[in-house]
């Protein structure tokens, strides 16, 4: 809607330039006057001269809107979470073997027959008809050999081998994730009318809706672990062991043994004639030797390995923080002008 008072004010300051023109001169009785707004005023004519009664004008005001900015803080709780794993290590025992050369005593023994041998002694008689002989006779020795048996050592070549329980162990890159979360807010931030917000007053006032967020991000980092897995094994050598064997030997000796001659006579006479045969008979014997053998056996040892594992671990520390923006503020204040003065025309 329009409204005529600045064209009426604009007017007043024009007529207040440029006074109004007296009046011409009249010599009749001056009448009561009055002005357009019903007020009587006197006005004496005096030489031309124009006497007026009028006051100044009132102080004129308006209404105007004062538009102001003042600064609108919201606080609110960040939080920010940082993700880290932590190192755990204990001892492991396993068994670390190796093989080695044992040499114990061994007792051998070994049933065997030897043979026992002799002459046999057997006499003969003959007769010698007309003449006789004389016999003369001589003891000689003869030598008779035994079999015997002994322990003898023999060197031989084995190859031996046995099983070993080897832990084997190898390093491994492995990647692990450090997580850092940060928990904050965002705002939101529209204009928004008194009436929608429940405030008295007319106009549009910024309001801001907190909005949580949470943004992580991961860090990868490179952590060398120890991989371990048992393995069997082999374990082979070559050794030389003596092993005990039965050997037949010959036990000589000398028999004594008579060696007749005869002499012939003559007369009739009996004589002896000797013969011998060997005579062996087996004899059982039980022989043992102690002999030293070597073999191939595993020795174990208990020891210990460190085996470490990550346990991620969440650190959070919170802090207060504040989101501040510009709030538009109308207020309404009358302003009041009083350099301008009116006249009625």
């Amino acid at each position: 809607m329009f409204s005529p008072l600045p064209l009426l004010l604009q007017v007043l300051a024009v007529s207040a330039q440029y006074p109004p023109p007296a009046p011409p001169p009249s010599y009749t009785t001056p009448t009561p006057s009055s002005d357009i707004y019903g007020k009587h005023v006197n006005l004496n004519y005096d030489h031309g001269k124009v006497v007026s009664d009028y006051g100044p004008e009132p102080t004129r005001c308006t209404i105007v809107d004062k538009v102001e900015y003042k600064d609108v803080c919201e606080p609110y709780m960040e939080k920010i979470c940082v993700t880290q794993n932590k190192e755990e290590c204990k001892e492991v025992p396993f068994r670390n073997c190796t093989g080695v050369i044992e040499t114990k005593q061994d007792r051998r023994c070994f049933d065997v027959t030897e043979l026992i041998c002799g002459l046999k002694e057997e006499v003969q008689f003959d007769t010698i008809v007309e003449e006789f002989s004389v016999q003369l006779c001589t003891v000689m020795k003869e030598r008779l050999c035994d079999t015997s048996y002994v322990i003898g050592q023999t060197s031989r070549d084995d190859f031996q081998c046995t099983d070993l329980e080897t832990t084997v162990c190898q390093d491994k890159m492995s990647t692990i994730q450090d997580v850092t979360c940060k928990e904050s807010f965002d705002f939101d931030c529209q204009k928004k009318k008194a009436a929608e917000l429940g405030m008295e007053g007319y106009g549009m006032f910024t309001t801001c809706e907190k909005i949580p967020r949470k943004r992580c991000y991961e860090t990868p980092r490179q952590v060398r672990t120890e991989l371990c897995q048992l393995e069997m094994s082999r374990y082979c050598q070559k050794l030389t062991n003596v092993h005990p064997e039965p050997e037949q030997r010959q036990n000589c000796h000398f028999e004594p043994k008579k060696v007749c001659e005869l002499q012939r006579r003559t007369r009739n006479k009996k004589a002896k004639r000797y013969s011998y045969n060997q005579d062996c008979r087996p004899v059982a014997r039980n022989i043992c030797e102690t002999c030293e053998v070597k073999e191939v056996v595993p020795r174990c040892e208990q020891e210990s390995r460190l085996v470490c594992s990550y346990k991620p671990e969440e650190k959070c520390m919170e802090r207060a923080q504040q989101y501040c923006y510009k709030q538009e503020v109308k207020t309404q204040e009358e302003v009041c002008d009083d350099k301008f003065v009116t006249y009625n025309l």
